[in-house]
């Protein structure tokens, strides 16, 4: 129970206090309130009192509680004090509540009168519940509930008797004057009196009889009749029958009262001037012509018979026989009894059933219903045989249920069902009907059996038939007269297999001397197989039975028998009947339900057709009446046989008028689905009755499941009924166009009704049916594969209720009418169930809270699925409106309705902020709430502020919250964060004022510390995660909270789960919640370290300290995975494979439109797989599987979520490590447990491959980070590298076919890991330890350098892509490292051996080749890419000779790309690209070979150079023309003088001679000594050129400057060098 804006109403007190017996929660609370408002009840003293003057002060005290009231508040509460005559301060626990305060005075008056009213029959009700609790049996709070009981009993006059005082009360209030509004009050009085009577209050003498003068004095409460609302007339009219009934009756004796387990021994034998009075007020005072009568003076014949058996069998004490004797005299108790009979007394009881059963809350209604079941079951032998007795019999059973159990057990009962079978089939209705109603899942059998072996068939001897014997004798003085067959003869002939007695047959005349004589024989048939008969013969003439009242009636009594039976019955009983029924039916394939089928659609037909012949109206409506009353029953007979028979009834359906195309004149409505609509619209909608329609929306509901549960054999084609029937079917009620949607969903709610229930029904029907529908197509990542039939059915609903067309747009001119229902609920229904309740009509009240339920729970889903047939970037029009709406939505949040009430409201706003989140510029929601964004926030403030919140509640208003919190919803998240608020109003409940300073941010953190839950504490800590991440500034002051850290650190630590020896599914959803708060606090403490702006404070340095203490076992915990069972996984989807191959168990994911948790429902949708597959007997085995499939993926993805959150939270550390020398350590070790768990979870790869390359990741990032750090030795980067090596090549994607699939996501990050470890190796001053992975080198060099090279330069030839140029960019910088490898020269044997054997030379050389041809975005990337490749591999002298033999030079001067260079010209800053390939490349590897092949190569190269010496000229005659200075054109120059140096040293001998130099020094030295006119030289042309240009250098230097300057003196130095 939560506290609210207003003090709790009395309503809702009683609910919680009911509550009570089945919730778990602390009553203290709850107990303290009724406590507190027990004066009230004395107060009221349950009748009106003129109120004492009262002054109400600045504050009020209520329930314990401090109010503020308004001047507003409390004038509204001194007024209605005078109306009502209670005090100013009860008063003001109505004028309190927030919806009274925003209406105009007038309305605010007359409301203010009706609700005090209510509350006050509330209160009354409020004593009712301690009643009714109190009777519980092993009630958990029982010792709390009988001290209330005590308390409410105290009066002030220790003589005078609470329940007599509550009777004095009851006649008080009804008077002819009463207004209303008292007969509310008198209702609850009423049952006040009951439950006393009926549970604790012994009923003594003066007890009943004062009860009886009350309905004596009050003529049977005749003077409620004229004002009261009719239901509460007749409710009270039933409750003081229902009373009377309890307080006088008893059972078999005089000492236990009927009905009851508390009795008074001494009930009628206490005073013997009370027996008498109570005989006087029967028999004399109350009104002998009121109905309601008949059934006390049956209860007292009862009881006098019972007083009369006791007499004779065990006498009476001396002092009461005169009394006695007089009750007893001139045959009394048989007297009563039989008037009682002639007065109807059957029908009165029949009447207070129904009504009770009705308008009653369930459990009370129950119990009133009891009371006149147990009266009718003692009455059951006092009654003689008539038709309207059996009727109204049975239609008592059929709204008693607890008889139903008696049909072969209770004497009574079992009596008055033979008297009822022996007049059978001559009365036709009545046995049937009586079996109907006794129909139930425990008895359905039975009556099966009963009606299978009837022993005697009744019927009149037909005039003119005398071949029969006639028999007369006495038995015990009555005269029986027996017949006996001379010949056979017909009793059943109107059928090809006809019933009929044999010759000498017997049977008992049973009408006396009355012609044609009524004879019931003794011949032994089935019924079923006489139902069937009957209705064979009426399909062949339907216009005639239905036109004929007895015929009429005879078909719908067997339809409506059989409807309860197919219902009811196991399918294999059910079957067995219909083909009992089916027996004799001659015809291809005619059974009974085609039979019934073919009546159906002849009723329908005359329902619907239009009158051609100027009949007279009134004829001409009966008629339709009479065929919609029998098409109905038909209709609900087909629902209930599809699941026995769907192939049976599909394609009937698909043939019937219901789906046939007719014009008609009805108007929009009519002629859109056939004679469906026009009945609906010509005849239900002017009527105000719609049976028609809810029977059919039954039917397709029950189409709709068959579809679902037949789903695997329409997709295997194997099912009786095709896809394409099903579809057309369902495409006519649910398709866009067709009626049920379009027509019926849309206008429904603006009909007429005669009964209101009706709306509601066909509201709550439509609304579930959608609801199905959508959940089972756009719930499951294969739904629409699933359900092929439905899928264009939910985008047809999805798509017309949100007002969305075929692209997913917005419908232009799209209207309210779609979801007219839906803001229908925000204006009108929630007040509509308030008013029903306030008129009595509590069976309406319920259906529109039902109702308003339901319609919640559609607006989410809808919500939900919207994204799933458009795109998330657009609102549907449902969403603008309901976004328009939100502010009522939030006011019904904040009225005190039903806490599930608030649960579905809050889940429908999350939604709507949910669906905006993708949208650019979302609505502002804070805006739309308007004056109701304060009062939400500080009733979600209350409500979680309460700790007796229910778990289920905290955990949807804190989802909701975290909705607010992660969207674009600046506005209302500054409202949850922070205590602003947008009004500064003074709030009338003191905690609300206080709570209007309370942020629920404080609250989530005030809850976090002391919740034990983990379910609870998880949807908190996500909550406060989000916030952090999305509004760090208003999250700042957690900093400052020292218990709120303390608590994220305790959940930080999951080193003690144990995920192994905890396999029960219970345990790993635990564990589950467990692993999931961890990752949150985790998350937050990670947003906290990240948070500083340079130094740590305090905060930081105690997370930094306590994690440089237990970050290796919380970092070992949170990195692995642990307890993930590949082979279950693997394993069931290729059994379900197997098994089900149109429904692979992959099919069953949960989409996110049905909330999902961990445990055994987490991934797989369970239950719905269970609905498809259940007909198939294997299913029993796959089911245990499927949820130990879903606890283990709880497992999983917990343990990501984790994983993930370390990940962020090692990296947060890794800011703060550079000068942290213990926690450099510590993630040096984090990286090798990554590395390490991905070696050893290879298993896992299949379902995690994420989390490997995640894990990978975050290794790399803290090895670059934590390069420059001292504490990272070589030793360490040989682990790092050893680990790295492994994982790489123990990866279950292995890495040459991760080329081939184009997925390298994971190696390319454990390559560059080994790039960075081999550095930090090769840049390490020892190498002792080298040799020791000789072998890893080798093997690297062999896959990466060697074959994946090869592999990538073969697929770039014809699929080139950008990633594979960034792949060979990876491998040439790991090809560096390798060939730095101290020791390498020992290896390059097998590099050449690994070369020739993968063909990646040939392969490099073929690309580049190709170059022109394989683009990337227009560039020839990878002829710069492989000449590096070559360049690099020919740093090695054994493989520059090897380049050598594979004639590299021949091919570097045919390829079309060197051409372009031969050609001259190549500039940096206007063919960059060209001139990286000659600069990057050739020149490189051109050196590269000079130097390590020598003079063997030196002329070849002379000759190379000679063929491009137009490009060396260029470049040349551009340091003369000195335009531009460039670093890439540095490079090239110095690599041209470097190359014809070291031509010149070769070839000296030969001759040669460089001339260039000379003029190459002059303008280099020229250059430099110029250095301002140099600088207006410098141009940058790369992008790491244009990043040195904006690098200041200070005093007008740049950083590219001062590197042009720095490699002019290099290429000075060079040319002046002796040997040059």
């Amino acid at each position: 129970m939560a506290e609210r804006l207003a003090p709790i109403s009395f309503r809702e007190l009683t609910r919680n206090l009911k509550a009570l017996r089945k919730d778990n929660a602390d009553a203290t609370l709850v107990i303290d309130i009724v406590k507190k408002r027990l004066p009230i009840l004395k107060r009221l003293r349950f009748a009106p009192a003129a109120a004492a003057p009262e002054n109400v002060g600045e504050t009020v005290e209520i329930d314990g509680n401090t109010y503020r009231p308004t001047a507003t508040q409390k004038a509204d509460a001194e007024r209605l004090s005078k109306i009502a005559g209670t005090s100013v301060t009860d008063c003001l626990r109505i004028t309190l509540l927030p919806d009274v305060q925003i209406m105009n005075e007038d309305a605010r008056l007359a409301y203010l009168v009706r609700r005090h009213a209510r509350e006050s029959a509330a209160i009354i009700d409020l004593a009712t519940a301690i009643f009714d609790e109190a009777s519980v049996v092993d009630h958990q709070h029982a010792k709390l509930i009988d001290e209330l009981l005590v308390q409410i009993q105290v009066t002030e006059n220790a003589e005078s008797d609470f329940f007599l005082n509550v009777v004095k009360a009851v006649k008080e209030r009804s008077t002819p004057s009463a207004s209303d509004t008292e007969f509310v009050v008198l209702r609850s009085l009423l049952r006040l009196v009951f439950a006393a009577a009926y549970n604790k209050i012994s009923c003594s003498g003066d007890r009943v009889a004062g009860w009886l003068q009350v309905v004596s004095q009050t003529r049977f409460f005749d003077d409620v009749q004229a004002n009261a609302p009719e239901p509460i007339a007749m409710t009270v009219k039933c409750l003081a029958c229902a009373i009377s009934i309890e307080m006088l009756a008893v059972s078999y004796s005089v000492t236990t009262p009927l009905g009851s387990a508390n009795g008074n021994a001494n009930m009628y034998l206490s005073a013997p001037k009370y027996l008498f009075a109570i005989h006087k007020q029967i028999t004399e005072h109350i009104p002998p012509m009121d109905p309601f009568a008949s059934p006390i003076r049956m209860t007292w014949g009862l009881v006098l018979s019972e007083i009369a058996v006791e007499k004779e069998q065990m006498g009476v004490p001396a002092e009461y026989t005169q009394t006695v004797d007089q009750l007893l005299a001139d045959n009394a108790p048989q007297t009563l009894l039989a008037n009682a009979v002639n007065d109807a007394g059957v029908n009165t009881i029949k009447v207070a059933v129904e009504h009770l059963a009705r308008e009653e809350e369930a459990s009370a209604g129950q119990q009133y219903v009891s009371v006149f079941e147990e009266l009718l079951r003692h009455m059951l032998p006092y009654l003689s045989y008539s038709m309207d007795v059996a009727a109204a019999v049975t239609s008592v059973y059929t709204s008693a249920p607890n008889l139903t159990s008696l049909f072969n057990a209770d004497e009574g009962s079992i009596v008055f069902r033979e008297k009822l079978r022996g007049m059978f089939p001559h009365d036709f209705h009545s046995l049937p009907r009586l079996m109907t109603a006794l129909a139930s899942p425990a008895t359905a059998a039975a009556v099966m059996d009963y009606l299978r072996k009837l022993p005697t068939y009744t019927q009149i001897i037909p005039r003119g038939f005398s071949a029969y014997d006639l028999e007369s004798r006495k038995v015990e003085g009555d005269t029986i007269n027996s017949i006996k067959l001379r010949k056979d003869f017909v009793l059943f002939g109107r059928s090809p297999v006809p019933f009929v007695a044999p010759a000498g047959t017997s049977g008992s005349i049973l009408s006396g001397t009355a012609n044609p004589s009524v004879v019931m024989w003794n011949y032994a048939y089935n019924a079923w197989n006489l139902f069937g008969r009957i209705m064979d013969v009426a399909e062949s003439d339907v216009v005639a039975f239905v036109g004929d009242d007895d015929q009429r009636t005879v078909i719908l009594t067997i339809i409506r028998l059989l409807t309860r039976m197919v219902e009811h019955l196991p399918a294999a009983e059910a079957v067995e009947l219909l083909n009992d029924a089916s027996e004799d039916m001659q015809g291809d394939g005619r059974n009974i339900i085609s039979v019934v089928y073919g009546i159906m659609d002849r009723a329908i037909g005359i329902v619907g057709e239009e009158d051609k012949f100027g009949r007279v109206r009134s004829k001409v409506t009966a008629a339709r009446t009479a065929a919609k009353e029998v098409a109905v029953s038909c209709v609900d007979f087909l629902r209930a046989c599809v699941p026995l028979h769907p192939d049976g009834v599909w394609p009937l359906v698909s043939r019937s008028s219901l789906l046939d195309k007719k014009s008609s004149n009805f108007g929009r409505m009519a002629g859109a689905a056939g004679d469906f609509l026009r009945i609906v619209a010509g005849q239900e909608c002017i009527s105000g009755s719609y049976e028609f329609l809810i029977a059919v929306i039954k039917l397709v509901e029950a189409l709709v499941v068959d579809t679902i549960e037949d789903a695997v054999n329409i997709l295997s084609g194997v099912s009786g009924t095709s896809a394409r029937v099903r579809t057309e079917v369902l495409q006519s009620f649910l398709g866009e166009s067709g009626s049920l949607l379009v027509e019926v969903w849309s206008g429904f709610g603006e009909w007429r009704y005669t009964d209101v229930r009706q709306r509601f029904y066909i509201g709550t029907a439509l609304v579930s049916l959608f609801t199905l529908v959508l959940s089972k197509v756009y719930g499951l990542a294969d739904g629409k594969k699933l359900f092929p039939t439905l899928a264009s059915c939910a985008d047809s609903i999805v798509s017309y209720i949100c007002s969305l067309t075929e692209t997913g747009q917005i419908a232009q001119g799209a209207s309210y009418r779609p979801f007219a229902p839906i803001l229908g609920l925000l204006e009108s229904h929630e007040k509509g169930a308030e008013l029903y309740r306030a008129v009595g009509q509590q069976s309406a009240a319920r259906s529109a809270e039902s109702y308003a339920d339901a319609l919640l729970q559609l607006t989410e889903t809808l919500v939900r699925c919207r994204s799933y047939i458009t795109s998330a970037s657009m609102a549907s029009r449902l969403e603008e409106v309901l976004f328009d709406k939100i502010s009522g939505l939030a006011a019904l949040f904040v009225s005190n309705f039903t806490e599930l009430r608030r649960r579905r409201i809050a889940k429908v706003i999350a939604a709507i902020i949910g669906a905006q989140g993708d949208i650019e510029a979302p609505p502002s929601l804070v805006a739309h709430l308007a004056i109701n964004a304060d009062a939400l926030v500080a009733t979600m403030v209350c409500i979680l502020e309460d700790a007796s919140c229910s778990k289920q509640e905290q955990l949807v208003l804190w989802e909701l919250l975290n909705a607010v919190v992660s969207q674009r919803q600046q506005g209302f998240a500054a409202l949850v964060l922070s205590t602003e608020r947008l009004s500064n109003g003074v709030f009338a409940h003191d905690k609300l004022q206080k709570s209007s300073k309370t942020s629920l941010l404080q609250v989530a953190t005030a809850r976090l510390r002391h919740t034990t839950d983990t379910e609870v504490t998880l949807a908190i800590v996500k909550f406060i995660a989000s916030a952090q991440n999305y509004w760090a500034s208003a999250t700042a002051d957690l900093s400052k909270d020292a218990e709120f850290w303390k608590k994220i650190t305790s959940l930080m630590d999951t080193s003690a789960i144990d995920v192994y020896n905890n396999a029960r599914p219970v345990d790993i959803e635990a564990i589950s919640f467990r692993f999931s708060c961890a990752a949150y606090a985790t998350q937050i403490s990670a947003s906290q370290l990240f948070s500083g702006n340079g130094e740590p404070d305090e905060l930081q340095k105690a997370i930094i300290d306590r994690l440089r203490k237990s970050s290796d076992t919380l970092s070992d915990v949170a990195l692995r995975i642990r307890g993930y069972r590949p082979s279950l996984h693997g394993n069931l989807q290729r059994n379900f494979q197997k098994k089900w191959p149109v429904a692979p168990v992959l099919a069953f994911r949960h989409t996110g439109v049905i909330d999902t948790r961990y445990g055994t429902q987490y991934f797989y949708d369970a239950d719905v797989a269970t609905t498809l597959v259940c007909r198939d007997n294997a299913w029993q085995s796959y089911i245990q599987e499927v949820k130990a499939a879903n606890s283990n993926l709880s497992l999983l993805d917990s343990q990501v979520m984790l994983l993930r959150a370390w990940i962020l939270m090692a990296t947060a550390l890794s800011e703060h490590a550079a000068k942290d020398k213990v926690l450099s350590a510590k993630l040096v070790n984090t990286v090798k447990v990554c590395l390490n768990a991905n070696v050893n979870e290879e298993d896992n790869w299949a379902v995690a491959s994420s989390v490997f390359a995640e894990r990978a990741a975050l290794a790399f990032n803290l090895v670059s980070k934590l390069r420059t750090s001292a504490v990272v030795q070589g030793s360490d980067y040989t682990e790092i590298f050893n680990h790295a090596y492994l994982a790489f090549n123990s990866s279950e994607a292995p890495y040459l076919q991760a080329l081939t699939d184009n997925d390298l996501s994971y190696h390319r990050v454990v390559l560059r890991i080994l790039y960075l470890s081999l550095r930090g190796i090769n840049d390490a001053d020892s190498s002792s330890s080298n040799h020791q992975l000789y072998s890893a080198v080798a093997g690297i060099f062999e896959l990466v350098v060697a074959k994946g090279a090869a592999r990538i330069f073969e697929k770039a030839r014809t699929a080139p892509e950008a990633s594979a140029v960034d792949d060979v960019i990876l491998i040439i910088a790991l090809l560096q490292e390798l060939l730095d490898f101290d020791g390498v020269e020992g290896l390059l044997p097998a590099f050449g051996g690994a070369l020739a054997d993968s063909g990646a030379l040939t392969s490099a050389m073929s690309l580049y080749s190709w170059a022109t041809q394989a683009l990337v975005d227009g560039e020839p990337l990878f002829a710069e890419t492989t000449l590096t490749y070559l360049a690099a591999l020919s740093s090695a002298p054994l493989l520059a000779e090897q380049l050598a033999t594979e004639n590299v030079l021949g091919v570097l001067i045919e390829s079309p790309i060197s051409q372009q260079i031969r050609e001259g010209g190549v500039r940096p800053d206007t063919q960059i690209r060209l001139h990286r390939v000659w600069t990057r490349g050739i020149l490189p590897l051109l050196l590269n070979m000079l130097r390590h092949v020598g003079g063997r190569i030196a002329r070849d190269i002379l000759a190379f150079l000679e063929l491009f010496e137009a490009q060396v000229q260029s470049t040349l005659l551009a340091w003369q023309q000195l335009n531009i200075v460039t670093l890439a054109a540095l490079d090239e120059t110095m690599f041209l003088v470097v190359l014809f140096g070291t031509l010149k040293m070769l070839l000296s001998d030969e001759g040669f001679v460089w001339n260039g130099r000379n003029n190459l020094a002059l303008s280099v030295d020229y250059a430099l000594t110029h250095p301002k006119y140099l600088a207006t030289l410098i141009t940058p042309v790369t992008a790491e050129e244009q990043k040195l240009q904006v690098t200041s250098r200070g005093e007008g230097q740049t950083a590219l400057r001062e590197a042009v300057v720095a490699q002019l003196r290099r290429l000075q130095d060079l040319l002046q060098e002796e040997d040059m």
